[in-house]
């Protein structure tokens, strides 16, 4: 009861709500090569002092796609692309967001082997239907008097008939390796004369021949003695009756 006392005081603060750290900026090279079809994508060029490159997600669009349509998956056809790399952020900097354009190559192989046409000869007269086949590895186009005949594993094949104008045939493979040959396709009697009745287109400036026996032309009352060749000098249809 001899009212000894001791007093305390104790000041109690406030704490302070947790604050995350402001992230800066930060920096990162990004370069993706071009490749060839059918090779492994070569790897990315990166590159990145403030965020390092162990954490990079990638992705890929076609050149000029609206970036909805970026996902993670490689092309692998030839054509120009967009690679887009991200660098997660870390806990001083923010994520940084790169791309680069690339392009897949169709692969070139050395080719300076022409299509070959086979059937004919280039500069040659022939008589009656004639198969022509042309035949190349990479055989990109046939036409015929310019228009395009069906190709097939490598290979087209046509059959040409006679007719009054000449065949011109141009063969080209995927190199640019180009032939071209000139071709005249005739009726069989314009070889081995005329022997039947009918009307024949006949060219002028050339020589024909009549078969065996007499023979006459419409229009014209002359008896033409066969076994004969005629000079034509204007062409046209002329109709050949035998007597």
């Amino acid at each position: 009861m001899a009212g000894n006392r001791i007093e305390y005081i104790v000041w109690v603060m406030e704490k302070e709500a947790d604050v995350p750290p402001v992230l800066q900026e930060g920096t990162a090279e990004f370069v993706q090569p071009d490749w060839y079809v059918g090779e492994e994508m070569p790897a990315p060029l990166v590159s990145s002092e403030t965020n390092g490159t162990d954490h990079i997600t990638y992705y890929y669009k076609e050149a000029g796609a609206d970036d909805s349509a970026y996902t993670t998956t490689v092309p692998n056809k030839a054509g120009k692309y967009t690679a887009k790399a991200v660098f997660a952020a870390t806990q001083l900097y923010q994520e940084v967001v790169k791309t680069a354009d690339f392009e897949i190559l169709e692969k070139v192989i050395p080719d300076e082997t022409m299509p070959v046409i086979s059937g004919v000869a280039d500069g040659q007269t022939y008589y009656g239907d004639q198969t022509v086949t042309v035949t190349d590895e990479n055989l990109r186009s046939v036409t015929i008097n310019g228009e395009a005949a069906a190709i097939s594993d490598n290979r087209a094949e046509v059959t040409l008939k006679p007719s009054d104008n000449v065949y011109k045939i141009i063969a080209e493979d995927m190199a640019g390796n180009r032939i071209e040959y000139t071709v005249e396709v005739l009726e069989t009697w314009v070889r081995d004369g005329i022997t039947s009745d009918g009307k024949k287109n006949l060219r002028a400036a050339r020589i024909y021949k009549l078969g065996g026996g007499k023979w006459t032309v419409a229009g014209d009352k002359t008896v033409y003695q066969g076994g004969r060749t005629f000079y034509v000098k204007n062409g046209g249809a002329y109709d050949f009756q035998k007597k």
